[in-house]
């Protein structure tokens, strides 16, 4: 596979997929994760074949990866053939074990996608740090003339 550069419709699909991802995106046992019929929607492959490549590859998924839905989650859920879902981990490492062209692109974009979040996560962490080290010298500085107004200087 030839080497490709990032173009601006890279940057549109990443977005048109960030959309498609949070809209598919569920909240089950307190994880983020997207039902099976949703990641091979996102890969553009059945479920069949994302299933039949999912339990040739069933080393690759620990149970932080993917998990299989109970029978009120199925019901509520509406996941018949395969019910599994996978977590962030577990959508990346799908599109690593799908071969399909288009899958590989996907694969590619959500790696930037993931990418791009984790990034953004550490850039708002660093600004929450210098937000606390600005409180906590402002903080020593009110306190510093609190003790200098009791002793009237």
């Amino acid at each position: 596979m030839k080497r490709e550069t990032i173009t601006q419709n890279d940057y549109t699909s990443l977005i048109a997929l960030e959309a498609m991802i949070e809209s598919s995106m569920k909240k089950i046992r307190g994880k983020q994760v997207m039902l099976s019929s949703d990641v091979a929607k996102l890969y553009h492959v059945t479920p069949e074949y994302l299933h039949k490549q999912v339990k040739k590859n069933i080393d690759r998924f620990p149970k932080e990866f993917m998990f299989k839905l109970n029978l009120k989650e199925l019901a509520m859920f509406k996941e018949e053939k395969f019910p599994f879902v996978f977590t962030e981990q577990g959508i990346l490492m799908t599109g690593g074990s799908l071969k399909s062209e288009q899958a590989i692109k996907i694969h590619v974009q959500l790696i930037r996608y993931f990418v791009q979040l984790f990034n953004q996560a550490v850039k708002d962490v660093s600004l929450m740090e210098k937000i606390e080290t600005l409180t906590k010298g402002e903080e020593i500085f009110d306190a510093l003339k609190k003790m200098l107004k009791k002793q009237n200087l």
